[in-house]
């Protein structure tokens, strides 16, 4: 949804997709209407992590 500039990403999923990783993580939903949320790492956010989140946003997606 925005330029990746730093450890940002912004993106959009839908409704019922936010509210099932809603469930388990934390992020700021950026954009109430269009369904865009803020998802930020840090320096020691590790590779597992990523990936375990990014395998939660395909299963919420299903």
């Amino acid at each position: 949804m925005q330029p990746v500039q730093a450890n940002a990403v912004f993106a959009s999923l839908p409704r019922p997709a936010l509210e099932k990783l809603l469930e388990k993580y934390f992020f700021y939903t950026w954009d109430e209407e269009k369904c865009e949320v803020r998802w930020m790492c840090s320096f020691n956010t590790t590779e597992k992590q990523v990936g375990d989140f990014a395998a939660a946003i395909a299963a919420s997606c299903r």
